[in-house]
């Protein structure tokens, strides 16, 4: 795994557009078939998944040499639909049943439709949405506001929990996992269980059994839900901005010299390593941003100075998609089929790679 295309064919393999600021977040909504882009000035720009003319049709093999080739697109891309004009959008999630939902630093929350259609959910109430999450069944918001976290059910508003909270995450049962400045609160059907963490910050991942994120500063944190036992990580020369609980099940982690992987059939607590997997390569600099397949043992991350490879997971060799450009990537994700990537930029690309079936093999 041990190759990498040109930036040439990696612009065949993407599609591309200029946003006015640098790109701080990138998803894709649950069906896999739009991707939303929010830049760091709170604009929002839409995407279809969907190419007319994909990598896929446009690729052969040519059979004198056998040498697979891609030919250029013929048709110009299609412009990226922005939204109607919101106020700052300090907060995006995925709608279970299809779009997104946005919070505003104004207070109010919208739905937008994959095809960039606004339905207001929540009136501005002065107080800036913070973090939001989604019930990942039945739809419910958690809304973070200054100094409470509330819980939404259609237009009924219910304070669950008073703290000053900077991160929310869902499990998939349903459990609002909230990061505040005393630790980690766990909130169930019974009364929240506060979980003292010191100098935690976001991003959080929570699935099943494990809740994860980052340190202030560097390093990394993994709670265990029903012990309550905590591992820490530290010694990161830079922050984690990409904490992940990816199949398996594995903490993922950004922020070291290479890739953190860690296998939690074997988790890192009492000082315990053998669960680290050894994935990709060390390098002289730091891992900035990371995103896990959904369906493979397969790990996309980039490193200071815009490189972006593929690994798996446990594997050292690396299929580099883009060499260093001096540009970072600051938002990385996998569509939930996992067969495109969407990426951003500090100097304002958004753009999705479609993966061709030879990248996997």
């Amino acid at each position: 795994m041990n190759q990498s295309f040109s930036p040439r064919l990696l612009d065949l393999l993407a599609r591309s557009w200029q946003r006015p600021a640098a790109i701080a977040e990138v998803m894709f909504d649950a069906a896999g078939a739009a991707v939303l882009f929010r830049d760091a000035e709170g604009g929002l720009a839409l995407g279809a998944v969907a190419d007319g003319e994909p990598a896929s049709a446009r690729m052969r093999m040519e059979g004198d040499v056998g040498r697979m080739t891609i030919r250029p697109r013929r048709r110009a891309l299609p412009t990226l639909v922005e939204p109607e004009p919101l106020p700052a959008v300090a907060a995006v999630a995925v709608l279970p049943r299809g779009g997104f939902v946005v919070g505003g630093a104004d207070g109010s929350v919208h739905q937008v439709t994959p095809r960039g259609q606004v339905v207001r959910l929540r009136a501005a109430a002065g107080d800036p949405v913070q973090a939001l999450a989604v019930h990942p069944v039945d739809g419910q918001l958690a809304l973070t506001l200054p100094g409470r976290v509330v819980l939404r059910d259609g237009g009924t508003e219910t304070t669950i929990l008073e703290a000053h909270a900077h991160a929310l995450a869902f499990a998939a049962d349903g459990a609002l996992a909230v990061l505040a400045a005393d630790g980690i609160w766990l909130c169930t059907a019974q009364a929240p269980r506060l979980h003292p963490l010191p100098s935690a910050q976001g991003p959080l991942a929570f699935s099943g059994r494990w809740i994860a994120g980052a340190c202030e500063g560097a390093g990394i944190w993994l709670l265990e839900r029903d012990s309550g036992r905590l591992a820490h990580l530290p010694g990161f020369p830079t922050a984690s901005r990409s904490v992940l609980l990816a199949s398996g099940p594995t903490l993922v982690a950004s922020g070291a010299f290479r890739l953190v992987a860690w296998s939690l059939d074997r988790p890192p607590f009492a000082g315990d390593h053998g669960g680290a997997l050894t994935t990709g390569t060390a390098s002289a600099v730091a891992v900035t941003r990371a995103a896990a397949h959904p369906l493979r043992d397969l790990v996309a991350f980039s490193r200071a100075g815009g490189e972006l490879v593929l690994a798996r997971l446990g594997r050292p060799e690396e299929l580099v998609l883009l060499p260093g450009s001096g540009c970072e990537i600051t938002a990385l994700a996998f569509a939930p089929g996992g067969r495109h990537l969407g990426l951003g930029t500090a100097s304002g690309t958004a753009a999705i790679v479609e993966l061709p079936d030879m990248i996997f093999k």
